[in-house]
This record gives structure tokens, sequence and C-alpha cells, in this order.
């Protein structure tokens, strides 16, 4: 089976990014590939999503490389095989634009060459300063139907869009695709449904197996109109206006007959009351949404499609109606583990998650410098620390392996506190993100999402201080000192390097029911 995930737009991107840490934790397939469609090239929410997948993919091959690509003691750690679409390698092949830097849909329909009663439709249609004229650059501004209009025209001219369709039209086997972004705003909403309808038909004309899903995302975020309300930017008071319209196509292509339906599996994800951000960008790097909890549950949610167990998928597919899945907490002013959709029977969620941070925070702030050989002048070390780096590895192979763990941590405890100090809804008094804690990993700037938080900052620095408060939930789990002695004891019988001390710190990091 083939696995593919695309994130569509910066929403779409936002639940590619937690997929990517979700995988790190065990919860993911054993293989997927990644893409992203956005107009805004330089969106950043595109590029923090690109970055923890090099990470991620930096760290899982540099530790594989020191045995051969085999996983050591079963380790969930950085699990699923992750590459960038269409070639495995190349990142910035994976981010497709569809349209060039300085086109407008008037310049791709070709608006100045149409006879009269062309144009007068495409006036009726379309606003022709704000919408034909607008420039594509950094994305559609909240606009999906000139999103939808501009990605028609180049269906079947671009060589990443020809990659897609060859997945399907190449496969010999079943091809599941999970399509992510916003019913809201412009990218996501434009291309998710025309992409899923083509891929279908694709997959029906060549007689090939293929399911899809996507994750819609309603509003879940907020954020104050622009300080020029003037300005031609996507509008927070729109947003559930263009959600209800969006709404009713979906309901309508469910109740589609005669024709394939788009997808196998809906899941709408949605947030109440929303997040507020007390800020407002229009696009480009400075478009930046801090990782907030809604987006975990897409994660899940692609993580469940692509695990569930089903009766083989007749060739093409599409024959029945989507099947709807929605979510909701027990209480609305706290998110807890219990709310979170269970992916595997093998593992929960809570025990994969605190595993993943647990160790991330020992590496990070303590066992890291196990492996570092320019160590602060007097800085303690154990005496059997030197015994791990006695593995036989060149010193080159091993140190690539510590800086690209070390790299996708830092990025990992920098999301996970980002995630923790910014899922606030209905006012800081009521509402509780209550699956882990920031403070011990970063100090964050409440008034800057788009700061990046100092991991010197929180008491994890300071001596593990705080590590037991980092999960919550986790009554009687080891603390720092006890993880300790279990690694102490365990590398007396195990292999030495750095591959299975990882594993090994990973096992002990656990909560006691899932070692």
């Amino acid at each position: 089976m083939k696995n593919l995930i695309l994130g569509l737009g910066g929403t779409g991107a936002r639940i590619v990014e937690s997929f990517v840490h979700l995988c790190a934790t065990g919860l993911g397939p054993s293989r997927a590939a990644v893409a992203f469609i956005d107009q805004d090239q330089s969106n950043g929410n595109t590029l923090r999503a690109r970055t923890a997948l090099a990470r991620y993919a930096s760290a899982r091959g540099a530790l594989r490389a020191l045995t051969d690509g085999h996983d050591e003691l079963g380790c969930d750690l950085l699990a699923t095989d992750l590459c960038p679409h269409p070639d495995g390698r190349d990142l910035d092949k994976c981010h497709w634009a569809p349209q060039q830097s300085d086109a407008s849909l008037a310049k791709l329909v070709g608006y100045n060459l149409m006879p009269d009663e062309a144009r007068d439709l495409a006036r009726a249609l379309f606003h022709r300063r704000c919408e034909l004229d607008m420039s594509l650059n950094e994305g559609y501004r909240g606009r999906p139907h000139v999103g939808s209009a501009a990605l028609l025209v180049r269906i079947g001219q671009d060589e990443f869009w020809r990659s897609l369709e060859d997945v399907v039209r190449n496969a010999n086997e079943e091809v599941r695709v999970f399509l992510c972004g916003s019913v809201f705003g412009g990218t996501g909403a434009a291309i998710l449904p025309t992409l899923a309808r083509r891929l279908r038909q694709v997959a029906k004309e060549k007689d090939r197996p293929l399911r899809t899903a996507g994750a819609l995302m309603l509003p879940y975020f907020t954020f104050p109109p622009p300080a020029d309300r003037g300005a031609n930017v996507s509008a927070g008071a729109e947003l559930l206006l263009q959600s209800q319209s969006a709404l009713r196509y979906y309901d309508n292509e469910m109740k589609v007959g005669g024709a394939p339906y788009s997808f196998d599996d809906l899941y709408v994800v949605g947030w109440r009351p929303a997040i507020e951000l007390d800020y407002h960008a229009a696009g480009a790097a400075k478009q930046a949404n801090p990782p907030l909890a809604p987006e975990l549950l897409g994660a899940l949610a692609a993580a469940k499609f692509f695990a569930e167990e089903r009766p083989p998928r007749e060739r093409g597919g599409g024959d029945e109606p989507a099947g709807l899945h929605i979510i909701a907490r027990e209480n609305p002013h706290r998110l807890t583990w219990a709310d979170l959709p269970p992916v595997t029977d093998r593992k929960s969620n809570r025990a994969a998650y605190a595993a993943w941070l647990r160790f991330c925070a020992l590496w990070r702030f303590n066992y890291a410098r196990a492996f570092t050989p320019d160590r602060p002048p007097g800085a303690t070390e154990e005496a059997w620390f030197p015994r791990l780096r006695d593995d036989g590895e060149p010193d080159a192979r091993r140190a690539a392996a510590v800086s690209g763990l070390s790299g996708y941590v830092s990025t990992a405890l920098r999301y996970a506190a980002t995630m923790s100090a910014f899922s606030r809804w209905g006012g800081d008094r009521f509402s509780l993100f209550d699956l882990w804690a920031h403070r011990p990993i970063a100090e964050v700037d409440l008034g800057d999402p788009t700061a990046t938080p100092d991991l010197a900052s929180g008491s994890l620095a300071r001596g593990l201080t705080g590590f037991d408060e980092l999960v919550r939930g986790l009554d009687g789990a080891p603390d720092a000192a006890a993880v300790y002695w279990a690694v102490s004891e365990k590398r007396r019988t195990k292999s030495f390097g750095l591959w299975p001390f990882v594993a090994r710190l990973h096992e002990c990091a656990a909560e006691p029911s899932s070692t």
C-alpha cells in the first residue's frame, strides 16, 4: 500500500507538521510520502512544516545508517519512513506553487484576449480589481473560487501535477491519499475538492485501487482585522460564511448520483470558541501561525486513515458516499488525552506522545552530551558514558547522527511548547490544554505568535527541573532519576552505540504500562 499526505495551503501545512511529529511517536504508518501545494511560496507555515520534515528525515536516516537500516529493538521513535514527493529526496520539489510569481487570474485565463461576451462573464464571476487583477504571489487571500479557477487552468500542464496522477496511474497496489486543508481559506479550500475529484477520475480511467480522505478544517482560530481596513486580505469575520458555503458543496458532493464520489472518508475538525491569535499577516514568511491543538486532531485523522484495515478496494473506487467523522471534546473548556481519537490498539496516544516528548527533553537537556566531543570545560561525565561511544562506528557518521537527532529534537520541543502555550480559547481562565506543559520546555512570548521559543529559558534547562510536570496525567511514571537508573541497568546487558542507547532511553522514558 502506498500512502501520500498532501498539505494544502497554510492550514494544511500545519496539519502535516503535526503529522511529522506524530510519526516520530510511532503512531504513523510504516511509510508515507509528503507534499505541499501552496501558491504562497514563502508562507511561514509551509516553511516550518518543511523544516520539520527535513530534520525528521535527517535524524532518521543518520540513525538508521548506523545499523545499516535495521531498526533497533523495535524502537518506535522516528518509526515512519517519511519522504518528500515525488522523488523521495528533494524537499524543494515537494512544494508546488500552481502559478508563477507574477501571475494573476486575468493573465492565466487570457482576459485581455477574450471576446467582449467572455470578458463580461468573467467580470460577473470575479471582481476586476480584487480578484481578476489580484497578484497570486501570496496565495488566494481567502477566495477559494479564485484559487479553483486558477488551478483548473494548470491541470495537466505541470510536472508536479502529473506526478500526483502518476502515483495513482502506475500503482499495482492500493493507494491512499490524505488531503488536508481549511474549508474557509483560499488555497486549501480551492484545491482540496478539485484535486480529489481529479485523482478519482484517473483511478476510474486506469482501473486502479484508490482511497481518498480529507481533513476539513472548520474555523478554529480567529484574528483581528488588519490595520488597513481596505487591504485585500482574508477577514476573520468572513470565515463562518465561507465555511457554510463550502460545507454545502461537500454535502452536495456526497449526494452525487451516477458519478464516483471523490472521498472515501471526510474528517471534520473545528473548535468552539475559536482560538484567538492577536496578530494579522497577509501571507509570505510573516504568515507563521503557531501550531494549535485542532491540527493535532487532523494529524490523528490522517494516521487513523492510513492504519485502518479494510476490504480490498474495487478498482477506481468511489462508489459509496464518504464516511463522515466528527469528534467533540468531553469538556468544552479542556482538551485531555481521552478526547484524542485512538489510532491503534497497540499503543495509546498518551503513551506514544509521553515517550516521545519525555525522550526529547532528556536527550536535549542531559544525555546528548554523552555523544558530544566538544563538551564545555569542566562538564561532568558519567563513567560509563565513554563506553557508549566505543561502538566501532566512524566518528563522522556518529557525529552526523548526533547532530541530526539533536536538530530534530529541538524542532519537536519548540513545536510542543508553542502548541501548549497558544492553544487557549474562551479566555485564559477557562481553557486548558491538558496534554503537556510548555513552561518546563521554554518560556513563550504570548504576545508574539511568530517568535521562536528559547529552549534555554525553560525549567528543564536547569537540571531537568519540572520533568515530572512535562506530560499531564502520568501518575506513577518514572522521574528523571528513575530513568537514569533504568538506563544504567539496561546498558550492562545490551549493545553499546548511539542507536541502541537512543532506543533504550526512549523505552525507559515511557510510562510503565507501555514498556
